[in-house]
């Protein structure tokens, strides 16, 4: 029986670096069996802003109007969406995922599928080491 992995994603402040109109970075944390990653959402907001309790933007009248914080709030869905997709494909397709593997797919940096002619140069190749080895000059370039 596969053992179940817990799952999580969090949205935080990085309240270390405060832009000069004192908005900070919003960043999501993703976790998986206690490995983690953190991401930056390229999204902005001043701490005020922020429900740490929620992961939220939150509309304080005299910041921020609510058509910002709905565009903030949708940002965060759609990318906790996202990343709920990719870790459901890698437990489908591999049984399991890995925080850098999630990570590394939301930055498109996920490895790209390799085609026939890949894994038929990668033969060859391995067959050419082997002449003269069980292989003769002759057999191999046939």
């Amino acid at each position: 029986m596969m053992q179940k992995s817990t799952f999580s994603i969090l949205f935080f402040l990085r309240t270390d670096q405060p832009k000069k109109n004192g908005e900070v970075m919003i960043r999501v944390r993703i976790t998986i069996d206690s490995k983690s990653v953190t991401l930056s959402t390229q999204l902005f907001i001043h701490p005020d802003d922020w429900n740490k309790v929620t992961g939220r933007a939150m509309s304080n009248r005299k910041r921020r109007n609510t058509d910002t914080v709905t565009r903030i709030n949708n940002s965060l869905d759609n990318l906790k969406v996202k990343i709920q997709k990719v870790y459901d494909k890698y437990c489908d397709e591999r049984g399991f995922a890995l925080p850098e593997d999630i990570k590394n797919s939301i930055l498109g940096k996920e490895e790209k599928k390799k085609s026939i002619s890949y894994y038929c140069e990668e033969y060859l190749s391995l067959k050419a080491q082997k002449v003269g080895i069980g292989i003769g000059d002759k057999a191999f370039h046939r």
